[in-house]
């Protein structure tokens, strides 16, 4: 089930990866604690898939 998203805007400067760090460290202040955290293949860099929290 989605539970946040993000229209992409240049103007802003940010990188995929800002957008997906920004995205998930959000829903955790949401107090949501999935299992597991699933995205567009857009967002998969080394970064983000060895990222714990």
């Amino acid at each position: 089930m989605p539970v946040n998203y993000r229209i992409y805007d240049k103007s802003e400067g940010k990188t995929k990866n800002d957008y997906f760090q920004e995205m998930l460290i959000e829903v955790l202040a949401w107090g949501l604690r999935p299992a597991f955290v699933t995205g567009d293949s857009w967002y998969s860099c080394t970064a983000n898939l060895l990222q714990q929290f």
